[in-house]
């Protein structure tokens, strides 16, 4: 029940800015896949630098031999 109100909290808030600044109500009911697809980004960045697979971006593999932190 917690968590439902704390959802329910967020898209208020996210409804009442985008009300005031009168963007399109598309981004209001886009924003939890939006926000699930960031959660989703940062573990799989996670399990690959947990597993040391390392780090690739634009055709560059960042692993522990680049001595890049």
């Amino acid at each position: 029940m917690l968590a439902l109100a704390q959802v329910l909290v967020v898209l208020v808030m996210r409804w009442s800015v985008d009300h005031r600044f009168r963007e399109p109500a598309v981004s209001f009911i886009f924003h939890p896949l939006g926000v699930s697809f960031l959660i989703l980004v940062a573990l799989y960045t996670a399990a690959r630098t947990a597993l040391g697979a390392g780090i690739a971006w634009k055709d560059r593999l960042y692993d522990s031999r680049s001595n890049i932190k």
